[in-house]
């Protein structure tokens, strides 16, 4: 096993183990000086990691267009009034069949070329890493949100 994919599942699981013991409840909130919940921050890494690898690597989508339209960039929980938004649970649930099939897939997707370049990275390898920057910048911001919401 190679390091790219041990430092994907070691950090995936790091926010798979913040998002757990999280009560649904907890999830919702946004505290005061955030934008956004826990309950976004999961969506968002599991949205945004299936986006790049459709943008970038694979065709097929692993989710439905809601998740992008409720989870990417530019979107809030502000905004969910009137939409049907995936649970809580579902978006846990989703993320972990999302580090399984990564996993799965990964010794395919390092050794492949980008269908184009994502910011100077032309690599499955180097996307995957960029990934998990991302992933460890969101458990920061549910770590965050939990200190907040319990202080």
């Amino acid at each position: 096993m190679t390091t790219g994919i041990k430092l994907f599942q070691f950090w995936r699981n790091a926010a798979l183990k913040s998002i757990e013991s999280t009560s649904v409840d907890q999830a919702s909130m946004i505290p005061k000086g955030f934008k956004n919940n826990i309950h976004w921050n999961a969506g968002h890494i599991l949205a945004n990691l299936d986006e790049k690898l459709h943008l970038y690597a694979w065709e097929n989508k692993g989710l439905d267009q809601r998740y992008y339209d409720l989870f990417l960039n530019g979107t809030s929980p502000k905004q969910w009034e009137n939409e049907e938004v995936p649970s809580f649970k579902e978006v846990l649930q989703k993320l972990k069949e999302q580090e399984k099939m990564v996993t799965e897939n990964y010794e395919i997707f390092s050794r492949q070329q980008l269908t184009k370049e994502f910011r100077g990275m032309k690599t499955g390898e180097e996307l995957l890493q960029f990934l998990v920057a991302h992933d460890c910048m969101h458990i920061r911001l549910i770590k965050g949100i939990k200190y907040a919401l319990n202080k």
